[in-house]
Formats: C-alpha cells, structure tokens, sequence
C-alpha cells in the first residue's frame, strides 16, 4: 500500500511541476508582449521627437 501511495504522490508532483512550468511560460510570454509593446511606444515617441526638432 505505501508503494502505491507513493507513486501516486510521484505522479501529482510531476503534474504540479508541469503546471508550473506551463504557468511560468505564460507568465514570460506576457512580459514580452508588454515589453514590445514598451519598445514600439518608445520608438514612436523617439520618431515624433526627432520629426519635431
């Protein structure tokens, strides 16, 4: 009985692990979205300062 128990622990902790990782590339890929987002607001900015002087 405790081998069955502790494989099935094993296996929740491999799916939590997973999950984990799953979430965390979300989480990266949001952060590039708001970073290029950032950049191309910035470059903007740069041209239109740049086209006033």
């Amino acid at each position: 009985m405790a081998l069955a128990e502790f494989q099935q622990q094993l296996h929740l902790n491999k799916v939590m692990q997973v999950k984990e990782a799953r979430l965390t590339r979300r989480e990266i890929a949001a952060l590039y979205r708001v970073k290029e987002k950032h950049d191309m607001e910035r470059e903007r900015n740069r041209k239109n300062m740049l086209g006033s002087i």
